[in-house]
C-alpha cells in the first residue's frame, strides 16, 4: 500500500502544470488506500489551498478545494476512528508505548532513526527551498517541511507515544526525494546551456551513448541485486521445512514458529501463534499479540527440559496449535507425546500431544 505514495507526487506535478482539481482529488484518495499519508494529503491540501489563496486573494476556491478533500477522506478517518479507537485508556496507553518502544523504535523513536543522512537531507531541502522561493512550489515544500520539523521537534520535547505513532518525519519520505529532484533538475538546467552546442552538434551520437550506458548500467545493478535477494531466499536453510509443511498442510492445522520467522506463513500458507512482522494495531489484540509473543520466545529461550515441554503444552493448548517447528537449538527437545514429523538436520516439525506433566512436575 505504501507504493501510492507515488501519487502524492503526481499530485503536487500536476497542481504546478495547474490542474489544481485533480490534484487535490487524489490526496484524499491516496490516503485511503494507506492512511499513514493522512498527514502528508493534509499538509498539501493546505499548501494548495494558501497557493491560490495568494494568487487570487479570494477564499471560494480554496474553501471549495478544502472542503472537497475533506468529504473524501472522511470515509477512511471515520474507518480508522472506529476500528482503531481505544477500548480502555489505560490499555491504550500502555499498548502505544509497547508499539513505540518493543515493536517499531526503528520508525517510532527518532535517536533510532536520526543520523548524519537526515542532516544531509535537511540540508538539501534547505538549499531547494531556497532555490524555488519565487515560485508555486515554494509554499508546498515550506508547509511540507514546515509541519515535520515542527512536530517532530515537539515529540524530542513531550515525548509522547500518540503523536509517534502519527510519524510526523515520514512527511520526510516525499519530501526529500522530491528536494533531491529539484535539484538535480536545477544543476543541470544550468550546466545544460554550455554543454547544448557540444552535444547536439559536435559529440550529440558519443553523449547520447553515454546515456544509454548508464541507464543500462543501472538497469543491471537493479537486476543483479534483486537476483542476490532472490539467491538469499533460496539458501534460507529453513526453506526446505517450509516447503514440506506447505506440501503437507492440512485444513485447521496451526504451528508455533520462532517469532522472527516471517516468511513462513507466506510460504506454507498456515496459521501461526505469532510472528514479530504482522501487528494487529487494535489495543486488546497487540497486547494479546506481545503476549503471545513473549511466551513463544521464552519457550525457544528456555533450556530443553521438562519445564519447557510444559510450556509448549500450554502453548499448543491455548491456542490450538498442534504442531511446531524446531530450530537447529532446540532439536534434542525430549518431551512425552512429542511426535518428530520431519527433520533436515537443521529444522524439524513435530505432532505436539504432551499429556498432562503436572503430577510428573
Amino acid at each position: 500500500p505504501s507504493s501510492f505514495g507515488v501519487f502524492l507526487l503526481l499530485s503536487i506535478c500536476l497542481f504546478l502544470r495547474g490542474r489544481t482539481w485533480l490534484a487535490t482529488i487524489l490526496l484524499p484518495l491516496t490516503a485511503s488506500v494507506h492512511p499513514t499519508y493522512l498527514l502528508s494529503a493534509a499538509v498539501l491540501t493546505a499548501a494548495y489551498m494558501l497557493v491560490i489563496y495568494l494568487e487570487k486573494k479570494e477564499f471560494k476556491q480554496p474553501v471549495l478545494m478544502g472542503g472537497l478533500s475533506l468529504v473524501l477522506v472522511i470515509p477512511i478517518v471515520a474507518y480508522t476512528l472506529n476500528v482503531f479507537a481505544p477500548s480502555d485508556p489505560e490499555l491504550y496507553a500502555k499498548t502505544r508505548a509497547d508499539m513505540v518502544n518493543f515493536r517499531i523504535p526503528h520508525h517510532a523513536v527518532i535517536a533510532e532513526w536520526f543520523d548524519w543522512g537526515v542532516i544531509f537531507g535537511l540540508a538539501v531541502f534547505l538549499i531547494v527551498l531556497l532555490l524555488v522561493r519565487k515560485t508555486r512550489l515554494f509554499w508546498v515544500l515550506a508547509l511540507l517541511g514546515g509541519v515535520s520539523i515542527l512536530l517532530t521537534g515537539v515529540q524530542v520535547f513531550v515525548s509522547n507515544d500518540s503523536l509517534a505513532l502519527l510519524f510526523p518525519w515520514r512527511i520526510s519520505a516525499l519530501l526529500f526525494p522530491l528536494s533531491t529532484g529539484i535539484l538535480i533538475g536545477f544543476g543541470l538546467e544550468k550546466i545544460w546551456p554550455s554543454l547544448e552546442h557540444f552535444v547536439v552538434k559536435k559529440q550529440g551520437a558519443f553523449f547520447y551513448g553515454m546515456l544509454v550506458v548508464l541507464l543500462l548500467g543501472v538497469m543491471a545493478f537493479g537486476v543483479a541485486r534483486y537476483k542476490l535477494e532472490m539467491q538469499q531466499k533460496l539458501s534460507d536453510p529453513a526453506r526446505p521445512m517450509m516447503a514440506y509443511v506447505a506440501e503437507h498442510l492440512g485444513r485447521g492445522q496451526a504451528f508455533i514458529i520462532p517469532t522472527d520467522m516471517q516468511d513462513f506463513r507466506l510460504m506454507t500458507g498456515a496459521p501461526v501463534v505469532a510472528d514479530f512482522k504482522s501487528i494487529p494495531y487494535k489495543d486488546y489484540e497487540f497486547a494479546d499479540w506481545l503476549t503471545r509473543i513473549q511466551n513463544v520466545n521464552r519457550f525457544y529461550r528456555d533450556p530443553n527440559d521438562l519445564d519447557n515441554c510444559y510450556r509448549l503444552r500450554r502453548l499448543s493448548i491455548e491456542f490450538q496449535a498442534r504442531y511446531v517447528v524446531l530450530p537447529p537449538d532446540k532439536l534434542d527437545l525430549t518431551c512425552p507425546g512429542l511426535y518428530e514429523m520431519y527433520n533436515d538436520g537443521t529444522y524439524a516439525v513435530s505432532y505436539v500431544n504432551i499429556p498432562d506433566l503436572t503430577k510428573e512436575k
